[in-house]
């Protein structure tokens, strides 16, 4: 009798390993990823810092302008880096690391030959206006 038993347990265990093996894989969804600063996209808006207000646009033109000064550029973002020309340094890009909290537009200067871009944006905050 306890011979049939184990006899039993195996037949039913050789079935479930069947079974299980054979049954297709469930596995749980992953949670969407998490957007890092490389996936965040460059932002656009109006953002000032002091008395200087910075107009960045979605096709690649940005403006610079406070009370005396006034200046046209362009940009080009990738990932966590942006290259800024601007016209009063022509053919002088300058390349920054930005950072962007929803509020607050970041810039850390990585090159600029250009020195009054660089005392602009080197090391800036700008405050997204409404």
């Amino acid at each position: 009798m306890k011979r049939q038993s184990t006899k039993l347990i195996l037949v039913a265990l050789t079935i479930l390993l069947i079974i299980v093996g054979c049954s297709p894989n469930v596995t749980q969804p992953s949670p969407p990823p998490v957007p890092t600063a490389t996936q965040v996209s460059f932002p656009i808006g109006v953002f000032t810092k002091a008395n200087w207000t910075m107009e960045i646009n979605g096709d690649g033109s940005c403006h610079v302008y406070q009370q005396l000064v006034d200046d046209n550029c362009t940009y080009t973002a990738t990932g966590d880096q942006v290259v800024f020309q601007s016209e009063h340094c022509k053919g002088v890009p300058g390349t920054y690391n930005w950072s962007y909290d929803g509020q607050v537009l970041s810039f850390t200067v990585i090159t600029d030959k250009c020195t009054d871009i660089r005392n602009l944006l080197g090391h800036s905050e700008w405050k997204k206006t409404p």
